[in-house]
């Protein structure tokens, strides 16, 4: 499920990339969501890579060429800019784009590298000069995570660890162990086997060194119960294609009790996401999502159910020259929330974006300006009066 609902937000941020202030800056001011390390901890994956959230602002980055940027943010009194800003953050990439320092306030960000462009040290300071979070990483050529250490502070204190260790030929993860706080005593562990075709055959979880949990990777025996004592479940997943090119992958868990719970993902024949269904061991539906694409292939509607189907929200989207025009939010039983429209220039530039109530009433309204190399360097904030309140302003230094 997380894979396929990341798969959408992809999908969804690559057609409203230019809604975000090029996706550098959120309207706070500040880098947006896409972030290196406001997006929360960097995503470890199955496989063992380790993938930050920095690649799209690093396109976009490198797309300009921009290795340092100072960000100021001014308040507006009486229709009128003040003379010092408020806030100032300052940031600075190495030449492959990768962040190397940012300070805003008295807090500060460095990072390190290998030669992959894998970062292997980041460091989090505080206003008080103290280092609050340290992570110190440890790759193999595949750019993939055999050690990790999350420390606090000033390094005096052991937050998380773990160690991976892979068939680097295959390029798979074979083990993965979790550490108490002390650093050595093994807390929670991963095994994994395969068939020769690579596809996963088992995994074994275990907690202090006792065996918990067995996943078996086949379609063999559906719905047969279990002997083991072990809490053991069988894990089979089916792609389905029908007439149309279109195709269904189910994925299907049965327990020791021989129950059934699965997910059901349905795409279309452009292998877009469609119709996703989970059922818990009842066959009754737990979530749910369906989406609705233009003739482009840009989604124009979702719709989120909840347990016994009941629909928690609706999202509609809007396009003009297959660029977003307008975007609205409803709620259960369909009544509006809220909506955002949005204005570009002739070179498809995000020029305004306002955001209304369920009335149709301004919430709030922001303009961009840009310079000639397609930058947004100043970005004007309106209340729900339409009176400027906030003026942002960015000056950029360009890799030569």
């Amino acid at each position: 499920m997380k894979k396929l609902t990341l798969l959408l937000t992809v999908i969804l941020i690559t057609n409203l990339s230019n809604l975000n202030a090029q996706g550098l800056f959120g309207e706070s001011g500040f880098y947006d969501n896409n972030n290196y390390y406001y997006n929360s901890q960097p995503y470890f994956s199955s496989e063992g890579l380790w993938l930050t959230a920095s690649k799209s602002k690093k396109e976009i980055l490198a797309k300009s060429g921009i290795i340092a940027y100072e960000h100021k943010a001014y308040k507006v009194k009486k229709g009128k800019q003040t003379g010092e800003p408020y806030r100032i953050q300052y940031a600075k990439f190495d030449d492959n784009f990768n962040l190397l320092e940012e300070k805003y306030g008295k807090t500060q960000i460095l990072f390190q590298y290998n030669k992959n462009n894998c970062y292997t040290d980041f460091k989090l300071i505080k206003r008080n000069k103290k280092l609050k979070k340290h992570e110190i990483i440890e790759y193999n050529d595949s750019c993939m995570v055999t050690k990790y250490e999350y420390r606090k502070k000033n390094d005096a204190k052991l937050k998380n660890k773990w160690v991976s260790e892979y068939d680097n030929s295959l390029k798979r993860i074979l083990a993965k162990v979790i550490f108490d706080k002390d650093g050595t005593t093994e807390k929670y562990k991963w095994e994994y086997d395969y068939y020769e075709d690579g596809k996963r055959k088992q995994t074994k979880y275990y907690k202090k060194g006792e065996l918990k949990h067995i996943w078996n990777y086949t379609c063999d025996d559906e719905g047969k119960e279990q002997k083991e004592g072990i809490k053991t479940e069988q894990v089979c997943l089916v792609k389905e294609y029908l007439q149309d090119s279109s195709y269904i992958i189910t994925n299907r868990t049965t327990d020791n009790k021989g129950r059934i719970r699965k997910n059901v993902s349905k795409y279309n024949k452009n292998k877009k996401l469609i119709e996703y269904r989970s059922y818990n061991y009842k066959g009754k539906l737990t979530w749910g999502q369906d989406y609705r694409y233009d003739c482009n292939g840009l989604v124009i509607q979702s719709i989120i159910y909840r347990r016994g189907g009941l629909i928690i929200n609706i999202k509609e989207w809007y396009y003009n020259n297959n660029l977003v025009v307008k975007y609205k939010y409803f709620k259960r039983k369909g009544k509006l929330k809220y909506s955002l429209e949005y204005k570009f220039n002739n070179n498809k530039q995000l020029v305004e974006r306002s955001r209304f109530n369920k009335k149709h009433k301004l919430n709030y309204k922001y303009k961009y300006e840009y310079n000639n190399k397609g930058d947004i360097v100043k970005t004007l904030r309106f209340n729900k009066k339409d009176e400027l309140k906030t003026v942002y302003e960015t000056n950029f230094t360009y890799k030569e």
